[in-house]
């Protein structure tokens, strides 16, 4: 019985967990969306900001579209490239994470193996 409960958990959260879409846009660009909870955001010395999705997405979703991505638990901001935008995306996943809420996020390109970010916001549920 605790082995179907824990089973029964474990599907739950799967099932709820966030989801990424990779697409071309109408001029042919590509990019991939989150929409989901964060599990987490991290900052480092080297100005790079990793937010952590609920589950790991599955690769060939990103090389659909020509993203080689090596790791699929987070995307990246790298503050050296753009301070302003990487002070906001940090202040609105801190938000979203301490509110439990959902964000949708849009990537564009590929850093270090991490898909990049380009576009964050805060779902109201």
């Amino acid at each position: 019985m605790k082995k179907i409960l824990i089973l029964l958990i474990l599907l739950s959260s799967i099932i709820h967990a966030g989801s990424i879409t990779c697409h071309k846009n109408s001029v042919g660009n590509s990019y991939c969306q989150y929409t989901g909870k964060l599990r987490s955001v991290y900052a480092n010395i080297s100005n790079l900001i990793l937010a952590y999705f609920e589950a790991p997405f599955d690769k060939s979703v990103a090389s659909e579209v020509g993203f080689n991505v090596a790791n699929t638990s987070a995307t990246i901001v790298d503050a050296n490239e753009n301070k302003i935008f990487a002070d906001y995306f940090y202040a609105t996943a801190l938000s979203a994470l301490t509110a439990n809420k959902k964000v949708t996020i849009q990537m564009t390109s590929v850093k270090s193996g991490y898909l990049k970010v380009t576009n964050i916001w805060i779902s109201s549920n």
